[in-house]
């Protein structure tokens, strides 16, 4: 951490702002894992190919089953299936593509 030379009042609030920065850090890590673990029990029922699916999109946000494709490595049906499995779970929802009416969105529910 960096240290400061000023006043002793002004030593005290750089002290405070420190503190509060680090607690509002810890505070959204702690709430990371608690959202990682719900996750995690969420995905425990699911195939491998969804979590994978899952993962990517939580990685990147919002993508088309092409893009998904590609960061996955996974055929084009395998990724339909985990798609239609993650969106039966409310985990995963479909949204309207602008450039391409064609293709659809995708990213995780809220």
């Amino acid at each position: 951490m960096p240290s400061f030379h000023g006043a002793p009042d002004e030593q005290i609030l750089y002290n405070v702002n420190a503190v509060n920065y680090l607690v509002f850090v810890v505070n959204e890590a702690v709430a990371e894992l608690r959202n990682n673990e719900q996750h995690a029990r969420k995905l425990r029922d699911y195939p491998p190919s969804a979590k994978l699916v899952f993962r990517a999109l939580e990685r990147n946000g919002t993508m088309t089953i092409n893009d998904i494709e590609k960061q996955t490595y996974l055929p084009h049906r395998t990724v339909r299936y985990a798609i239609k499995r993650l969106k039966e779970g409310g985990m995963v929802t479909q949204l309207f593509y602008i450039k391409d009416a064609r293709q659809s969105l995708y990213r995780l529910a809220e």
